[in-house]
């Protein structure tokens, strides 16, 4: 814990207020200089590994590891490369690249390119009652059931989330990151 200007600040508020000096400067300037769009969503989904809390069962298979998984084409290239191996909520980092037939059910978040556009709605059903957080960058993600969208408008990315959708599989959202998005619903 920190004090600034008299005030205790914990690192949870310090990466709050990082997450939203991110989202701010995307919204007013675009994207910040030197930063390319995968760069940014890349940053956006770390973080939503620490302001989402999985229920416990989700770890079953994989106690001690955190799986951020990136589904076929994705746009990442090695972006991820600087957190894989990190901490989160005592668990390892670790980032999967799979294909559609792998098993996604064993994911935390799960990374749905637009290229797979087609097949969108058929990979979120296949995750069945799993807690697997979906993201997703196609304008009508929500629509087809994915939970949180990162959106490109206006040179600008923005947060999207479907709290119905969070709800349904007991994934709880920090009000933190609810502040910097727009809600939509599946409807």
């Amino acid at each position: 814990m920190t004090r600034f200007f008299g005030k205790k600040i914990t690192k949870r508020k310090i990466i709050v207020a990082l997450l939203i000096i991110l989202l701010n400067a995307t919204s007013a300037f675009g994207e910040p200089k030197g930063y390319s769009e995968y760069k940014i969503k890349a940053g956006y989904i770390y973080n939503f590994a620490r302001f989402i809390k999985w229920p416990g069962e989700s770890f079953k298979d994989h106690p001690s590891s955190f799986l951020l998984c990136l589904l076929e084409d994705d746009p990442f290239g090695n972006q991820f490369k600087r957190v894989e191996g990190k901490r989160i909520t005592g668990k390892e980092l670790t980032v999967k690249r799979l294909s559609s037939q792998d098993n996604l059910k064993q994911c935390q978040i799960l990374f749905i390119p637009t290229s797979k556009r087609k097949r969108m709605k058929a990979i979120i059903k296949s995750l069945g009652d799993s807690h697997v957080l979906t993201v997703g960058e196609a304008q009508d993600f929500h629509q087809l059931g994915g939970m949180v969208g990162l959106i490109k408008r206006e040179d600008r990315i923005m947060l999207e989330i479907n709290l119905n959708a969070t709800k349904r599989k007991e994934l709880k959202i920090n009000a933190k990151l609810l502040e910097i998005a727009t809600i939509v619903d599946d409807n």
